[in-house]
């Protein structure tokens, strides 16, 4: 009561400073600090810690704190009076200028008078309590059209991530897939245009390394658009492949014991590769530590590099993150003092219920339906008639060997994708015999070239 009497004094004090500056740039400041003091305040009475986006709200709550301190000064001081009077009476009845009977009714009265001074302190309390929950907390009224505001924020900030990533996800594949795939076919070209066996080897040769290139830049583009290891592995898993394709050294350290739900693993690996990738281009860092925790309510990961520091949290990247964060309810914060290396803190809520173990592993496709056995059909395939295989060789490694029937005749095997069958009905289970469409164009076969045209 008495701390609460005093900072109502230096309150006033306050007010009077913020009324002055009010209308001027410090207004910022001035709102900082009143925060501050309303944060203190809620503390002192033992009330849990909130958030009042409206400044005017605290300034307010400030005024009228003013009166329980004022109340409360009144009765601190009642009390001080009646302790004095206390020192008095037995004073006076110690040296016998006052009876016994005068001691009880001075006892009575006082008595009476300090069960009302503590009547008093628990009102002014509860004012002021009261006060705290009016002004600062908001009501469900309040509450609900924060919450709508900040869904609709949230839903635009979504929105634009998403139409950002699809144009990066576009321009990755413009300028990078698809002028190499443009490349590779100039390649196969000349190669099939040339009559030098050797140049033609050759040609193949650097196709086939372009063709390679363009399937790893593929794969890349592919995992930015969605973390296909989530699906088979933990976090955990995802993210060691990212580091150890990484430039910079990346230690994780994954404390979770158990997995989190998808969106949240989805969004905490999203958040670790973009500050991987811009460590490892912009900052100069030498490590990188990722730090995955959880406590009762929320998920936590901090990331945190030796770099040169001054990021800027305006920027596209971050500012999707961010955008992809608040979209769980969850808090981005960015710390990046120039030399003085970044460090990203993320926070994600729990979900209220745990949901059963997330990303399970692809179900195996469902049985087709028996076909009855008097019926003989031939398979369905694509109309474009098979191309022309050279001789038989060994098998590149990038496409995975069938093996043949053991009494297949010899002959170039077409491995990629089978012949069509032109005569169903004469078709033999126990023999491959070449078809007559692999044979309508032969191509002379060039020294080093693989079966089905990589080298």
């Amino acid at each position: 009561m008495t701390l609460g009497a005093l900072s109502g004094a230096a309150e006033g004090l306050f007010l009077i400073v913020a009324g002055l500056v009010w209308v001027s740039p410090g207004r910022a400041v001035v709102a900082g600090h009143a925060r501050e003091i309303a944060a203190w305040e809620r503390r002192r009475l033992s009330l849990p810690p909130v958030h009042t986006p409206d400044e005017r709200r605290v300034v307010a709550y400030l005024a009228a704190r003013l009166w329980p301190a004022f109340l409360g000064t009144i009765t601190v001081s009642l009390f001080l009076t009646g302790l004095v009077l206390v020192v008095i009476v037995v004073r006076a009845f110690a040296t016998g200028q006052m009876g016994v009977l005068d001691l009880l009714g001075q006892a009575l009265i006082g008595s009476a008078l300090l069960a009302l001074n503590i009547q008093a302190v628990g009102s002014v309390l509860r004012l002021d309590r009261w006060l705290a929950h009016r002004l600062l907390e908001t009501g469900s009224r309040d509450a609900l059209e924060q919450r709508i505001t900040e869904l609709t924020a949230t839903r635009a900030g979504v929105m634009a991530a998403v139409d950002a990533e699809r144009r990066r996800i576009e321009r990755d594949l413009h300028d990078g897939l698809q002028q190499r795939l443009v490349a590779l076919g100039m390649l196969l070209g000349r190669a099939r245009r040339s009559r030098d066996a050797d140049q033609a080897a050759t040609l193949l040769a650097q196709a086939h390394d372009d063709a390679q290139r363009a399937l790893d830049e593929l794969r890349e583009v592919a995992w930015r658009v969605y973390p296909s290891a989530l699906d088979h592995g933990t976090l955990d898993d995802a993210l060691t492949m990212v580091a150890q394709r990484s430039a910079v050294p990346v230690r994780i350290a994954y404390r979770l014991d158990e997995r989190p739900p998808p969106q949240v693993e989805t969004v905490l690996y999203f958040v670790a590769c973009e500050a991987i990738t811009n460590a490892a281009k912009h900052s100069g860092a030498t490590v990188i530590d990722i730090e995955i925790d959880a406590s009762a309510t929320e998920f936590e990961m901090h990331i945190r590099d030796d770099g040169q520091g001054g990021a800027d949290p305006t920027g596209s990247g971050l500012q999707g993150l961010s955008r992809r964060v608040a979209a769980l309810d969850g808090h981005f914060t960015l710390h990046s003092p120039t030399g003085g290396g970044t460090t990203i803190q993320v926070t994600l809520p729990q979900a209220p219920t745990t949901p059963p173990p997330s990303h399970p592993a692809p179900h195996p496709p469902p049985a087709a339906a028996p076909q009855p056995a008097a019926t003989s059909r031939p398979t369905p395939y694509p109309t474009t008639p098979p191309q022309p295989t050279p001789a038989a060789g060994p098998v590149p490694h990038t496409i995975p060997a069938t093996p043949l029937p053991p009494a297949a005749t010899p002959g170039p095997a077409i491995q990629s994708q089978p012949p069509a069958p032109t005569q169903p009905a004469a078709a033999s289970p126990t023999a491959t015999t070449p078809g007559p469409a692999a044979h309508t164009r032969p191509t002379q076969a060039t020294p080093g070239l693989s079966p089905g045209g990589e080298g």
